[in-house]
């Protein structure tokens, strides 16, 4: 009878010590799902360094993380909840690559909570469009192969007479932009800018075009 009681008491150590061994692996397991975010993989073709106007330094993206936004935790096609590490709190991006050289997205304000449907559900429709230039990126064909003329305004008032010009040159993917003064209109002189086309692409009805002006006064990516 003893030896009975005593196997008997030691099975049910055995239960019990495997019934807390499963609590502590549960435990473990949830701790560290918690711990680990879903997998995001950024596209490929966004893996490099980007200009983003009023961003003082080039905006890199690699596999996991956008530079300035934090890391991507997870995402749903073009929607994607990345985590600001400084301050622990969460946007939702939706991203469009327009162009290979471009990149477009709005986001919403960071939030507290880490659920990519709630927070994608912030993002209003007016919310601003935010646009990103390839640093690294080739010239492209540019979509005007004649000669143009154009108006243009300074701030003052349309500049209409004479008119300005836009010409092709001996290499496709640079065009002349050449102004002309309007006597009687402040702001405007005759100057000539070239365009290095970078990006074109058609949306709906409209058409765009992405280039880097170069004329004297530009001195930073900003200005070009």
């Amino acid at each position: 009878m003893t030896i009975t009681s005593t196997t008997k008491a030691t099975r049910r150590g055995y239960r019990m010590g495997g019934r807390v061994l499963a609590q502590c692996l549960l435990l473990v397991m949830a701790a560290y799902a918690h711990a680990t975010p879903t997998k995001c993989s950024l596209p490929v073709q966004w893996h490099d360094g980007w200009f983003h106007s009023g961003v003082e330094d080039p905006v890199i993206i690699n596999e996991h993380s956008i530079s300035f936004k934090g890391a991507c935790i997870m995402n749903d096609r073009d929607r994607y909840l990345m985590k600001d590490l400084k301050h622990g709190c969460y946007r939702c991006l939706v991203i469009h690559q327009q162009h290979y050289n471009v990149l477009q997205y709005k986001e919403t304000y960071c939030d507290q909570t880490n659920s990519l449907a709630y927070v994608c559900s912030l993002l209003t429709g007016d919310a601003q469009l935010h646009s990103m230039f390839r640093l690294s990126a080739e010239p492209v064909r540019c979509p005007f192969p004649y000669t143009y003329t154009f108006t243009y305004n300074r701030g003052h008032a349309e500049c209409t007479y004479p008119l300005s010009t836009v010409d092709s040159c001996t290499e496709d993917w640079r065009i002349l932009f050449r102004y002309q003064a309007c006597p009687d209109i402040q702001g405007t002189e005759s100057t000539t800018e070239e365009l290095v086309c970078l990006a074109a692409w058609k949306e709906g009805s409209n058409r765009y075009l992405v280039g880097k002006s170069e004329h004297p006064l530009a001195t930073s990516d900003e200005d070009r």
